[in-house]
Formats: structure tokens, sequence, C-alpha cells
């Protein structure tokens, strides 16, 4: 019973982790006016996807136990031999009845047929797509095992609805196959032409399949849309890039008893949307228990510490000598910043200097020898080099 049990928990956990990361790629943009020949569609690559892999698109309405309807067209698209990556980006328009032309963010412009293809190839199955801008639409990418699309689905990994929900275009497929990637909800009007995710956002989302799949399925706000032909985008969806940290350090060495201190400024750029915080490592000559207090930081420790930088940018650790009287030479606190998470590194490390300005004060002697008798009667003189009290012993 316990090796029937383990083996059940084993099955249903590759099975959901396979559900799980069952998309391949979503519907992120549509074209239904044809005022310049160019009707279509966009997608994005939501991981690594290997050449020659088969996708599949249909308008047809999905009817539920993994099958579409006998109506419209089926189109199936090859992915190129070099294949696509995470946020990669392929625009279908279509330039002529039936026919297909790519353009994509790895380059080039490919037509359907062609064999050697910068962004894949596109080739009609059966029917003709038609791009509406008078209905609403519905188009649909899933996974096909015997080109039958009322048999041979195996896995939809999106659709895109150009006006209300997917339950008023047809079954949703999501009953089926919960992890697809539906975009619906844009609008209530028939009449819109165009849908495309902002260019703008494809920079900050790209940094993982979830991040993108979230920002598809978001707000409305996250679509231009509006009336009349529009190219569709073919930007790519990229991975927030990090600010980058850099720091200065002290212009100037400061006195050991002075009232000036040595300060490091840490910034980001640009400036974080929330805290980030970096680490740093501590060196140099001085010492933080016997030598000078550290503030400003979120940590600070013999050999490493860490400080908080916020929305402004910048943060600043600042070093206070310790005062005292001990004849020592210059010492220096040396602070390189290191790698951490949220942040690229771009600085050096930075030295300061804490000079000593304690002196050693000479003992003025009472007394010199001025003479000396070693013949007869043995005796000395001296001169008093101070003012001498009665009764001081010399």
């Amino acid at each position: 019973m316990k090796k029937f049990t383990l083996f059940t928990t084993l099955f249903l956990a590759i099975f959901c982790l396979g559900k799980i990361h069952a998309q391949k790629v979503a519907i992120i943009g549509y074209n239904g006016d044809s005022s310049n020949g160019d009707d279509g569609f966009s997608i994005v690559a939501l991981e690594t996807i290997s050449g020659g892999t088969h996708i599949y698109f249909t308008d047809k309405e999905y009817v539920g136990g993994n099958a579409f309807n006998a109506d419209e067209g089926v189109w199936r698209y090859t992915v190129p031999t070099g294949g696509l990556s995470l946020g990669d980006v392929v625009v279908f328009n279509e330039s002529s009845s039936n026919t297909i032309t790519m353009i994509c963010n790895i380059g080039g412009t490919d037509i359907s047929g062609e064999t050697a293809a910068t962004c894949g190839q596109f080739s009609q199955r059966s029917g003709s797509i038609s791009y509406a801008s008078t209905t609403a639409e519905a188009i649909y990418a899933y996974a096909d095992n015997n080109n039958d699309p009322s048999s041979g689905v195996t896995e939809i990994y999106a659709a895109l609805i150009t006006s209300g929900a997917i339950t008023d275009v047809g079954t949703n497929p999501t009953v089926d196959f919960p992890n697809a990637v539906i975009v619906d909800g844009l609008n209530n009007s028939v009449t819109i032409d165009y849908i495309d995710f902002k260019n703008s956002l494809r920079s900050s989302v790209g940094g993982s399949k979830a991040s993108i799949i979230s920002a598809l399925e978001g707000a409305s706000s996250n679509y231009n849309q509006g009336t009349g032909y529009t190219a569709l985008s073919r930007v790519p969806f990229t991975a927030p890039s990090n600010p980058v940290l850099t720091m200065t350090g002290p212009s100037s060495p400061v006195t050991e008893d002075g009232a000036a201190n040595l300060t490091y400024t840490f910034t980001l750029t640009p400036a974080p949307s929330g805290n980030v915080t970096v680490n740093f490592n501590v060196g140099g000559t001085a010492s933080s228990s016997t030598d000078y207090s550290p503030s400003g930081s979120a940590s600070f420790g013999a050999s490493s510490g860490t400080i908080v930088v916020g929305t402004s940018g910048q943060a600043i650790l600042t070093i206070n000598p310790s005062a005292d009287t001990d004849l020592e030479p210059n010492e220096t606190v040396i602070i390189t910043p290191t790698s951490g998470t949220g942040y690229d590194l771009g600085a050096s490390s930075a030295t300061g200097t804490i000079t000593n300005d304690d002196k050693l004060t000479p003992s003025c002697p009472w007394v010199a020898i001025t003479g000396a008798n070693h013949d007869g009667a043995d005796g000395f003189s001296f001169v008093a080099l101070d003012d001498l009290t009665a009764g001081q012993v010399v």
C-alpha cells in the first residue's frame, strides 16, 4: 500500500509539474483591419523552444473534450532551426489570402512555405483563417499530435479574445487545460481593429515565464487598442535591468581627533523602486573596534557589511575616527562594494585615510651638569634649567 501511495504521489507531482510548465507561447497581439492588406496576430515565447517544434493556430471555436469545431482554418508554425528564447516575439501578417509574412525580433522577414527561414515556417493545414474586425474573434495556439483539431489536440497553450470574455466566444479551454494563457476581457467593443501588448511594458516583465503571463493576463491597460490598421510590434520581452551600483569615497584624509568624518556614498542608477540591500567588504589598517565608529550601514563587521539604498538612489556610510592620545601611524579604511541581489556592480573600492595628530611631548630636565672634578676633592656643578622650589629634590 505504501509503495502504491508513493507511486501515486510521484505520478501526480510529475503530472502537475508538467501542466504548470505546459505553456510554450502566448498570443499578445491581433490586427483585424486589412486596409493595407496585412491582417495578423503575434506571439511571445514563454520558454526556450527547440527548433523544429510545431505550434498550431486556429480561429475555430473550442468545443471541449480536447477538440475544436469543424469551421474556419488551421495553420501550423514551425520554430526556426536556432529555436526561440524566452521573450522572443514573432508577428504573423497575412500579406495576401492564405499567405503569411513573418517578422520577428531575432531578425528577418519570412514568407510561409519557405524552407530556410529566420523566423520559422508557417503553412496552411486546412481552411482559411479570417481576422474579423466587426465581430468578436478568438485565436488559439495549441499542440496537435495528428494534424486534426477535432481529435488530436494535446495542449492548448493560449487564446486571445478580441472583445468580451472567452465564454462569450466559445467553450473556455481552461476547463480542460487550466494553464492556458487567456487574454480576454480587454474591451466590450466589436469595432476594435487591433490589440497589442505595450512596448513600454515588455522591457520590465520579461524576466520569467510567470512574470510575462501575469502581465498578459493583467489589466486591459497593458494593451494598446484601437480602430484602423496598426502594425503589430516585434519588440521582445526582456528582463528588467538592474540598477548599476557606483560608490565614491573620501576626497581627502581626516584627522584622528578632528570633527570631519570619512564618507562613502553608494549610488544606484537608475534609482530603485524599493529598498535594495548592497553588500561591501571592509579592509584597511584601521579597526572598527578601536579606531573608528561606523554609521549609516545596516550591518558592519570586521570584514564586511551591508547598507540599504532606498528610492532616492543613494545611501551614505560614515566613518567617525575615535580620538585618542596614542602615537601611531596613519591608518586606512577601505570599502569595496561586492555583488548582491537587485543591482549590478559598477564600482571599485575606495580608501579613506585617518591621519594621526598626536605628538610626543618631551620632558625637559630640571638641571644640567656643567662641570666635574676628579682630582683631590671630587665635586661637580650644575645649572638649573627651570624654576626650582624650596625642598624640591633633584
